[in-house]
């Protein structure tokens, strides 16, 4: 089994789309939870935090869901292929910074569990 990241948030975060995250057995699709795995090379990439912490405070959360927002897909990636990391698509890209923007504004954390 991989990295589950499960947000835990004081307020209830609906998306009117649907996030398309990868899912596990014991995940969503970026909506209550996710397979952190799959992000923690973007994560990485364009800030100084691993998805594999126990717990991410809401204002790492802020950090990664502005250093998302600010960057277009294409820098992302090429910080992401400089660390010889795993690139996303695009679209996951997006629904990823949509995510953690959504969340970091709902003052979530994000925990880790693997």
């Amino acid at each position: 089994m991989g990295l589950d990241s499960i947000w835990k948030s004081p307020k209830r975060v609906w998306f009117w789309k649907k996030p398309d995250l990868a899912a596990g057995l014991c995940s969503g699709h970026g909506q209550g939870s996710f397979r952190g795995g799959r992000y923690n090379d973007t994560t990485l990439a364009i800030s100084p935090y691993s998805l594999y912490s126990y717990e991410l405070s809401n204002e790492q959360v802020k950090e990664i869901a502005d250093a998302l927002v600010s960057l277009s897909f294409e820098t992302a990636m090429r910080l992401v292929r400089e660390k010889e990391g795993v690139e996303l698509e695009e679209a996951e890209y997006a629904d990823l910074t949509r995510v953690f923007a959504k969340y970091a504004k709902a003052g979530a954390k994000l925990l880790g569990s693997w």
